[in-house]
């Protein structure tokens, strides 16, 4: 990217990356894949682009009362030898935030009660083995909240 891509103004920085070689737009990201599109929504200053990024390696096996840890990385996987319950999901970071969860497990996964696990829906979320789902963190009542299926 040339500087002159690169442009400022009060309350907006700019940055146009260059087209790839297959002539497809060029990618920007921010810290843990995070940005903003300018004009989706004007009156905020943009609309939050998200770019699931999973983590690598082999999926931690979770136990009653376990910790879904996500550290961010806004794909997490877990999976475990049978129904778990009890569990806990990692506080968000950023009002808005998405977590794609996904059970690779053989048993399903229910959190603990919404003060412990930080799911609003407390012990009515669980998802089920070999599942997935989607949360959305709210930090006004520093809850996730499951989208439809949870």
């Amino acid at each position: 990217m040339s500087l002159d891509k690169i442009q400022s103004k009060v309350g907006n920085l700019a940055l146009y990356p260059e087209a790839t070689t297959g002539g497809f737009p060029g990618r920007l990201s921010i810290g843990g894949e995070v940005g903003f599109a300018e004009g989706l929504a004007a009156q905020t200053g943009g609309a939050a682009v998200f770019s699931p990024t999973p983590r690598s390696g082999t999926p931690p096996t979770l136990a009653n009362a376990g910790t879904i840890t996500h550290n961010n990385s806004g794909v997490v996987k877990t999976t475990n030898a049978g129904a778990t319950t009890g569990n806990i999901l990692q506080v968000g970071s950023y009002d808005g935030q998405m977590l794609i969860y996904i059970n690779q497990g053989s048993g399903s996964v229910t959190m603990a009660a919404a003060g412990t696990s930080n799911v609003v829906q407390g012990t009515g979320a669980i998802v089920v083995a070999t599942g997935a789902a989607v949360f959305v963190w709210n930090a006004n009542d520093s809850r996730w909240y499951g989208v439809e299926g949870v």
